[in-house]
């Protein structure tokens, strides 16, 4: 299963050196000008040059969750406008949990996950610390949670407590 995810590459680095080089640019060029006269221009340089810097890494921290989020909502878009038909399938069997969509299949072993969060409402079904599956408890009968909650006790899969409300 392919998780959407923005991922550091060589095409990359132009945009991020970009950033910190007009911070670093900017930070030195204030500090050089802004100095007293008086100071000898050898400290002043350097002292400038550690603030550019200091300001250019500011300035990529504030920027770098920004491309990070943005790159990764236009990457869920692009996938769902994919979606031919916007539904999912969700199949319960005795070894594993399968999803189906127009675009994936994906079929996940009962061991593999590592923990379940139940809601009235929803459960949240971690495969893993960065994802989960929404499986809304309108649609489970009474005998396929009690089935769900067998498979994952079976395979020592913890159900924690909700922490969450909707």
């Amino acid at each position: 299963m392919k998780q959407a995810a923005w991922v550091l590459t060589k095409k990359h680095l132009p945009r991020l050196m970009t950033i910190f080089l007009i911070g670093a640019m900017a930070g030195s060029l204030l500090f050089f000008y802004g100095s007293a006269l008086e100071t000898p221009w050898v400290p002043q340089v350097v002292l400038s040059l550690l603030l550019g810097g200091f300001i250019g890494v500011s300035v990529l921290a504030f920027f770098l969750p920004l491309m990070i989020y943005f790159k990764s909502l236009s990457q869920s878009k692009k996938m769902l406008e994919k979606l031919t038909a916007p539904t999912f399938t969700m199949t319960f069997e005795l070894d594993a949990f399968r999803v189906q969509s127009s675009l994936a299949d994906s079929t996940i072993q009962w061991s593999a996950f590592q923990k379940l969060y139940p809601d009235e409402q929803i459960w949240l079904l971690f495969p893993n610390s960065a994802s989960y599956f929404v499986i809304p408890t309108k649609s489970l009968s009474d005998e396929l949670s009690a089935f769900i909650l067998r498979q994952l006790e079976e395979c020592h899969v913890p159900i924690c407590q909700s922490t969450f409300s909707i």
